[in-house]
């Protein structure tokens, strides 16, 4: 993360990692920052007169996330996804309808992010957990690996492949429906990478200075 001070020429180049004037010029406006510049060539210098939200610059540079993502959004959704009891083992599909300030965001957003703390080491899977979702109704509840293992055979039991019939397929999964009252599902719980404990906790000191500030 820059700092507001002034860059030399060959700071700049040892810290971007090329010569190109115009691309680091480009990448610190991406990210949100100020300056201004004096001087040529070898006595070029750039001076750094704002500095974006420390959420935003943390966020691409530790986690890899795009300069134009949705940053208020994404300062919500990891402010529940650090803090909120439970949040981490909830399905996707329902982390959506649990945002605080009902923010508002797509399952295809979420496991988007997700992915990022993935790749980033920080997280990873623990143990399976079991759902039954009723889309419809905006509800979920956990269930027992036995029940999610008896509905998927009470669909399979009552399904047939003739001539590929829609029906057949109705049939069958409304059969699974009737037994559970919504559709199995099941997911990894989330946990924490021990090794990256340290980055965890100054995000997590970043969002609760930060979480009513708007990008």
């Amino acid at each position: 993360m820059l700092e507001k001070k002034t860059y030399t020429r060959q700071a700049l180049v040892e810290l971007f990692k090329t010569n190109r004037l115009d691309s680091i010029k480009a990448k610190i406006t991406r990210r949100g920052y100020t300056y201004t510049t004096s001087g040529r060539g070898k006595d070029f210098a750039l001076t750094i007169t704002s500095v974006p939200p420390r959420f935003r610059e943390f966020c691409i540079e530790r986690l890899g996330f795009a300069p134009n993502t949705d940053f208020e959004r994404l300062k919500v959704f990891l402010y529940c996804f650090f803090f909120v009891d439970d949040f981490r083992q909830l399905p996707f599909v329902t982390m959506k309808e649990c945002m605080i300030n009902n923010v508002e965001i797509t399952r295809q957003t979420i496991s988007r992010w997700v992915g990022k703390l993935y790749h980033s080491n920080w997280i990873c899977d623990g143990d399976l957990i079991y759902y039954c979702i009723d889309t419809k109704e905006k509800t979920y509840r956990r269930i027992e690996k036995e029940q999610y293992n008896k509905a998927w055979s009470i669909y399979w039991e009552n399904r047939t492949d003739e001539d590929g019939c829609e029906l057949q397929y109705f049939i069958a999964y409304n059969q699974m429906w009737i037994y559970l009252g919504g559709h199995p599902y099941k997911k990894n719980d989330i946990i924490f990478n021990g090794f990256y404990t340290k980055d965890i906790e100054e995000l997590k000191e970043i969002l609760i200075k930060e979480i009513g500030v708007n990008e």
